[in-house]
């Protein structure tokens, strides 16, 4: 799969009712995410950490919808430094949203 491949198959989603981490430590972001159906969500390595605990979070942006946007209509020119993440789905509405 090629990064335009990859690029024309994100989407910005809502976080809310997600959660990350693991069955006995996790975490919920609410707020606006890049998503990819066959990867996850997207994260950057090395970053996007909850500071207590070090459980990898999507990247959701201060600006919201529109920086992510931004971002999607620039693109991205190489996924080197991305890390695809899975969530752990504790609610209802979070266990549909798995199942996009």
């Amino acid at each position: 799969m090629t990064n335009t491949d990859i690029t024309k198959g994100l989407k910005i989603v809502k976080t809310k009712g997600l959660r990350f981490g693991s069955l006995s430590v996790s975490c919920e972001r609410k707020g606006y995410a890049i998503y990819h159906e066959g990867f996850g969500y997207l994260s950057f390595r090395g970053q996007n950490r909850e500071p207590r605990y070090g459980i990898k979070t999507p990247y959701i942006p201060c600006g919201g919808k529109g920086a992510l946007q931004t971002i999607l209509d620039g693109g991205l020119d190489n996924y080197d430094c991305i890390e695809w993440l899975q969530p752990i789905a504790t609610t209802t509405e979070g266990a549909k949203r798995l199942a996009i």
